[in-house]
């Protein structure tokens, strides 16, 4: 496209790129492009017209698996194939850093055009919103930088996953830190959960579980820890139990999203173990 600039991303970009989602109403703060930037300083690109951003992609590499979010295009640019260009550059950057397959959640504007790219479909996840209050939960534990427990949490991710976020992992509890806890059964970490501050709202993920008690127990620990504000989590479809646990407590669909997967070899989670996810630009 003529006049327009793709590049990478540098921490200059910010506010640009905070001026193109605020109208959107995404969630996402300085402090995430700032995260984006740091896991991935080589992998962040914006397009650039008469020195205004205009279109945004962050990737991530999880080890065999990349991971593509906050695609956007300005609404007056949308429609002539920058977005396609955009996601075309983080998919070479993605595959260039050994990435075999690469992911994304897709909101349903953009699903379209990534179907059209090759990807493939795995399962929805529903966005569900609702007011915080203190629920009573038992066998709770914060991390508090314990590196035991921080090395279970690790262990269990992987399971869910297939793959090792820890160095993501670390960089979004770092967000947050009060809210970082496991839940222990018999001595023994069967679930964690993390999340993040927003413009909008808290967003409560990851929350991986092995049981629908660890899983009930760290979200009703969550919902404690940020009583009197509004919070989302993001609860995979196939998983009955998250999606029961978010409207047991009166939460309401805000969204949709569909994870999808480019590649031979796809990788593909267990979202049995998955009760909330990282969000959309994380996975």
């Amino acid at each position: 496209m003529t006049g327009i600039t793709i590049r990478r991303m540098t921490a200059s970009d910010i506010a640009g790129a905070d001026l193109l989602i605020r109208p959107q109403n995404w969630n996402q703060t300085d402090e995430d492009w700032q995260r984006f930037l740091a896991l991935e300083p080589h992998g962040c690109f914006v397009a650039v017209a008469d020195g205004r951003v205009v279109a945004t992609t962050t990737t991530e590499v999880f080890s065999r698996v990349g991971w593509i979010g906050m695609v956007t295009v300005a609404p007056e640019l949308r429609g002539r194939g920058l977005g396609r260009m955009m996601v075309a550059r983080a998919i070479a950057y993605l595959r260039g850093a050994g990435a075999r397959a690469v992911k994304l959640d897709a909101t349903p504007m953009g699903k379209p055009l990534y179907s059209h790219m090759g990807f493939e479909p795995e399962y929805g996840i529903q966005r569900y919103m609702l007011d915080a209050t203190p629920r009573p939960y038992r066998n709770v534990t914060p991390c508090d930088g314990q590196l035991a427990l921080w090395d279970e949490v690790l262990r269990l991710d992987r399971a869910a996953y297939r793959v090792d976020r820890s160095h993501m992992l670390r960089h979004l509890a770092g967000g947050w830190p009060e809210l970082a806890a496991v839940h222990e059964n018999g001595g023994q970490v069967d679930g964690y959960v993390l999340g993040r501050h927003g413009v909008l709202y808290e967003h409560i993920g990851p929350l991986v579980a092995r049981s629908d008690e660890a899983a009930s127990a760290l979200f009703n620990w969550a919902l404690s820890l940020a009583a009197g504000r509004t919070v989302i989590l993001d609860c995979p479809r196939p998983n009955d139990a998250a999606v029961a646990m978010a409207e047991r407590s009166s939460g309401q669909p805000l969204r949709e999203f569909t994870r999808m997967h480019l590649g031979l070899e796809p990788y593909l989670d267990d979202p049995r173990l998955i009760f909330a996810t990282s969000g959309a630009e994380k996975g």
